[in-house]
């Protein structure tokens, strides 16, 4: 645990996991929709970052308190709009984000608030935890965000455009749906 808890904790490992879009995503894109592909994923870090920076800055990293829903945060920046439905749609479906998945986790490991020991190792977990959980959200996010405008610019209808944004999520980022757990 200490030794994960170390690498989580690595500034470096978010840095590297945040270059996924460019390193695994854009190469899809560029490939799938022309190089305007390129620019919608520049275009798409815009507002998403922009969540996570505020949240970042509200929980001081993780040590003023523990992350919120990263994915509860991104869909209230785009509530009511066709995006927004669109990351609601991708998180019902096990795409976006594992937080369900993730809680029932800790839940099997006994995660316990009992004792100054089991405290410190929770805040250590809530710490570690909070840079990791955004970047892997806002890549994601990012991602279907940029592949939904391309699909949309295409002239595809909404419901294509949501099916070729977690097409793209589930080709360039790992695959957290339920269905592939074993």
């Amino acid at each position: 645990k200490l030794g994960f808890t170390w690498f989580l904790m690595s500034p470096s490992y978010t840095l590297i996991n945040m270059t996924q879009p460019m390193l695994v995503a854009q190469p899809y894109l560029i490939g799938k929709y022309g190089v305007k592909g390129a620019g919608a994923l520049f275009k798409a870090y815009n507002g998403v970052t922009q969540v996570a920076v505020k949240e970042l800055w509200k929980t001081k990293a993780g040590w003023q308190s523990g992350p919120e829903n990263m994915l509860d945060l991104v869909v209230a920046e785009y509530k009511g709009t066709p995006t927004g439905d669109m990351i609601q749609t991708l998180a019902e479906q096990g795409i976006i984000d594992a937080t369900f998945m993730q809680e029932l986790y800790e839940a099997s490991q006994g995660k316990s608030d009992t004792g100054v020991g089991a405290k410190v190792v929770n805040k250590t977990m809530d710490i570690a935890r909070t840079m990791p959980q955004i970047a892997e959200v806002v890549n994601r996010v990012v991602v279907a965000k940029a592949a939904y405008e391309l699909e949309i610019k295409q002239g595809a209808t909404h419901e294509q455009a949501v099916e070729g944004a977690g097409e793209a999520i589930l080709q360039t980022q790992f695959d957290y749906s339920d269905q592939n757990k074993p």
